[in-house]
């Protein structure tokens, strides 16, 4: 017989075929082999030769597998009884027929039945605190703890949350501190996730949400949108709106409520600004003959904080009207 890397033998006097070893369907599940039959002649002996196939039948010797072993859930504290916290994959191969292709026959998903140790306990001391964007870099937030029930040492991680960084959980001691400052207008609150992690072999693990509130502070000036401003108003108008200026404060609330005045260039009081919206009017009319422009300066102040201010320039043009008739010198 050929193919001598092959599972089988022949008798030679016989031609019965027999294994040499145990078959595996999942691995080959068919044999083709070369017979040769040949008679004993002892100068010109005479054969012949025969293609066996050999179909390997199936047999039920293969259990259903898990995907992943060992699994490890995590089961929130606060989860009811009788809610389903996990799923289990399994699955189970067949072949079809006699072309070696190997299929999956079905996935099964079903609640498996397993015993959950509480392998850590985790204690927070603040699940939801606020701090001012002003408090400084280091500045103690929270303390966490966390103990394993197999007293292994525990370690602690920001797992997510952590915007630019902004925090820092010490490993060891679980004290929560300010890494980088706060700034109220560009985050002003925070979800941490922390993650308790015992030294076990796996390691087991147990997580914390903290909520933190940023508050605002009085930590930025009012700004005009101009330097200067330039405006126009006919002479002999009567008392009308000229023109607008806008301060801006990033703060919030009262922190960034600013208030306008005129401080200087205001010749004969002949403008008025509205000190909540920056409207600027006139107050009487006006003559280009005798004043052909004015030059304001007007201040934004916090209206927590004057010391808060910003000062902008208002250019007046005054535009002509033919109001004076020629006159003769003589």
């Amino acid at each position: 017989m050929e193919n001598p890397d092959v599972p089988f033998a022949i008798e030679e006097t016989s031609g019965e075929l027999f294994t040499t070893e145990v078959l595996d369907r999942e691995t080959v599940a068919i044999y083709r082999l070369t017979v040769i039959g040949s008679d004993k002649h002892p100068t010109q002996p005479l054969s012949s030769s025969v293609i066996v196939t050999v179909l390997i039948g199936d047999i039920n010797d293969h259990w259903p597998q898990f995907m992943n072993s060992p699994y490890v859930a995590y089961v929130p504290t606060e989860m009811a009884p009788g809610e389903r916290f996990y799923t289990c994959l399994a699955v189970i191969y067949y072949i079809l027929g006699n072309t070696d292709l190997i299929r999956l026959r079905e996935g099964l998903y079903f609640d498996h039945v397993f015993h959950v140790c509480y392998f850590m306990q985790m204690n927070v001391d603040v699940l939801r605190y606020s701090l001012s964007e002003d408090e400084p870099v280091g500045t103690s937030v929270a303390v966490v703890s966390a103990v394993s029930t197999r007293a292994e040492p525990v370690s602690f991680y920001l797992a997510s949350g952590n915007f630019e960084d902004t925090f820092h959980v010490e490993q060891l001691s679980g004290v929560l501190t300010v890494e980088n400052p706060l700034d109220y207008e560009n985050k002003k609150e925070f979800t941490l996730l922390i993650e308790a992690r015992d030294s076990g072999s796996p390691p087991f693990s147990s997580f914390a949400e903290i909520h933190i509130n940023i508050s605002d502070a009085n930590d930025n000036f009012p700004q005009f949108t101009q330097a200067e401003y330039q405006c126009e108003v006919f002479e002999n108008s009567p008392p009308s709106w000229v023109c607008d200026v806008l301060a801006i404060d990033a703060d919030s609330d009262i922190y960034g409520t600013v208030q306008y005045n005129i401080i200087e260039g205001n010749t004969d009081h002949f403008f008025t600004i509205d000190p909540d919206n920056g409207l600027l009017s006139t107050t009487a009319s006006l003559d280009r003959e005798n004043i052909p422009e004015f030059k304001l300066i007007v201040e934004a102040a916090e209206l927590d904080n004057p010391l808060h201010i910003d000062r902008a320039t208002i250019i007046i043009c005054v535009l002509d009207r033919n109001d004076n008739a020629p006159r003769f010198s003589q």
